[in-house]
C-alpha cells in the first residue's frame, strides 16, 4: 500500500511539473512560427529570366564569381531580438534550370534587395546577357497537383557523405582542348529539347548563404585519413579535480598517470596512397571555398494519359554526373514512390506526398527550426560556389543552340551626341 502511494506521489508530482513545462514548450513554439509566417509573408520576391548571348565562351568560372557575390547576402548570424521579435530568418534565393516545350529556361527568383546586387554581378561576368523579369511560371497550375488532368514525380536531392566530401566540378570535366571541353549542363540541356508539349522538368537549386561551422569536419576527415591523433581539448576545472584524487587515492599502489602525459614517442606518420593524398587535396580545396546551404529539388509534370518515367531516370542519370567524392542521394522523406511513403494507405500518403512537395517547390521552401508538424523532413547540404557554378552556369557556345533562349538584339540606351530637338 505505501509502495503504491509512494509511485502514485511520484507521478502526480511529475505530471504537476511536465504538464506546465510542455504547455510553456508549445506556446513558445506557436509564437515563434507565427512570427517567421509574418516575415515571410512580408518578403517581396522578384523572378528574373537570364537571356544568354549567343557565342558565349565563358567557362563556369564566371559563374562562380556570381555565387561568390550573392554571399555578400549573408548577415552573420540572426540577433536573438531580430529571430523572436521579428520573426527574422537568413534569406535564401534560387536558380532555376526550367525545361517547357523544348525550350530550356535559366531563372532566378530572389528578395527583392538583393536584384541590383545580382545584375551587377552578372553584368560584370556576361556583359552580352540579359535579365528579364517574369511571372511565376508555377501559378498556372493552381496550388495543388496533382489533379485529375496531370501528375508529377519529384524529390529533394542532398549530399550522401558529410559536407566537405566534394562533388565533381567543372575542372573534372574542362579539357586543354576546347573541342574536348564537356559541359556538364548539356546533358541536362539535351533532356530538355526533347521534351513533348505537355511534358516539363524543374529543377530547383535553393542556396542560402551559411558560417564556415562545417568547414570543422574537415579537420576530423583530415586527422582519419592520416591516422593521427585529434588535440585534446583543454581539460575543465571539475576534470582536474576529478584526476587529481584519483590520482592521491592510488599514490601508495602505483605511479600517477596525468591525462596527456606524453609516455612514449609517437609512431610516425604512416604514408598516404594517392587515392588518400587526392581526397586530402579535394577536401582541403573545398573548404577553402565560400558555402551555401542548399536543396537540389527535382520535379517532373506530365498529363496522366502520357506520365512516363523515361525522362525521371534521364534526369537522375544527369545529375550523376556530378558524383565524385561526395554524391546526390535522394532524401527519402521527399521521394514520391509508393514504397518511400510506407507499408499502409500507401496511394493516400503517396498523393498527400506529391502534394506537399509541390507546395514546397511552389513556395521554395527551405527548412525552418521549428519545423512544423506535418510538413515535409527537409535537409540541406553545403555546396560550394564551385559546386554550385557546375550545376547551373550558362553553357558554352558548344550546347545547341536550340535548346537555350538566346539574346535576339542587345538593347542599349541612345548615344550621347543624340540632337535633341527643343
Amino acid at each position: 500500500m505505501n509502495e503504491d502511494l509512494i509511485i502514485g506521489g511520484v507521478l502526480y508530482a511529475a505530471a504537476v511539473f511536465l504538464i506546465p513545462l510542455f504547455a510553456i514548450w508549445m506556446v513558445r513554439r506557436e509564437i515563434l512560427l507565427r512570427q517567421h509566417d509574418k516575415w515571410l509573408a512580408s518578403i517581396e520576391w522578384v523572378m528574373l529570366e537570364i537571356k544568354l548571348p549567343l557565342e558565349n565562351i565563358k567557362t563556369p568560372k564566371a559563374m562562380e564569381q556570381v555565387f561568390a557575390s550573392m554571399y555578400g547576402t549573408f548577415s552573420f548570424g540572426i540577433s536573438f531580438k531580430d529571430r523572436w521579435m521579428k520573426g527574422r530568418l537568413e534569406q535564401w534565393m534560387t536558380f532555376e534550370l526550367v525545361g517547357f516545350a523544348s525550350r530550356m529556361h535559366f531563372i532566378v527568383r530572389l528578395p527583392k534587395p538583393f536584384r541590383r546586387l545580382f545584375e551587377t554581378a552578372l553584368y560584370s561576368q556576361y556583359p552580352g546577357a540579359e535579365l528579364d523579369e517574369i511571372e511565376d511560371y508555377v501559378h498556372r497550375f493552381g496550388k495543388e497537383l496533382p489533379n485529375e488532368e496531370y501528375d508529377l514525380f519529384g524529390v529533394d536531392l542532398a549530399l550522401l557523405k558529410d559536407d566537405p566530401y566534394p562533388l565533381k566540378t567543372y575542372h573534372d570535366f574542362e579539357a586543354v582542348d576546347e573541342d574536348k571541353r564537356i559541359d556538364p549542363i548539356a546533358t541536362i540541356a539535351e533532356i530538355m529539347a526533347n521534351l513533348k508539349s505537355d511534358e516539363m522538368v524543374w529543377i530547383q537549386i535553393l542556396a542560402r548563404p551559411t558560417s564556415s561551422g562545417w568547414k570543422e569536419k574537415a579537420s576530423e576527415i583530415v586527422l582519419k585519413v592520416t591516422g593521427r591523433n585529434a588535440p585534446q581539448k583543454p581539460k575543465s576545472g571539475m576534470q582536474s579535480i576529478t584526476e587529481f584524487a584519483g590520482n592521491l587515492a592510488t599514490a601508495p599502489l602505483e605511479q600517477p598517470s596525468w591525462s596527456g602525459e606524453k609516455k612514449q614517442d609517437p609512431a610516425p606518420p604512416k604514408p598516404l596512397t594517392p587515392g588518400e593524398q587526392n581526397l586530402l587535396d579535394k577536401v582541403e580545396e573545398k573548404v577553402t571555398k565560400i558555402g551555401f546551404e542548399t536543396i537540389v529539388r527535382f520535379i517532373y509534370l506530365d498529363k496522366r494519359t502520357a506520365f512516363t518515367d523515361s525522362n525521371v531516370w534521364a534526369v537522375m542519370g544527369a545529375i550523376r554526373q556530378f558524383n565524385g567524392l561526395n554524391e546526390f542521394l535522394p532524401n527519402k522523406f521527399t521521394l514520391t514512390t509508393p514504397k518511400a511513403t510506407g507499408l499502409f494507405f500507401r496511394n493516400y500518403r503517396l498523393l498527400g506526398r506529391k502534394r506537399k512537395l509541390f507546395k514546397a517547390y511552389c513556395e521554395r521552401m527551405m527548412p525552418i527550426e521549428p519545423r512544423r508538424f506535418g510538413e515535409l523532413r527537409l535537409r540541406t547540404s553545403v555546396l560550394s560556389v564551385e559546386e554550385l557554378a557546375t550545376i547551373f552556369h550558362p553553357p558554352i557556345a558548344s550546347v545547341a543552340a536550340r535548346t537555350i533562349r538566346y539574346v535576339g538584339a542587345k538593347k542599349a540606351g541612345p548615344p550621347s551626341d543624340l540632337p535633341i530637338l527643343e
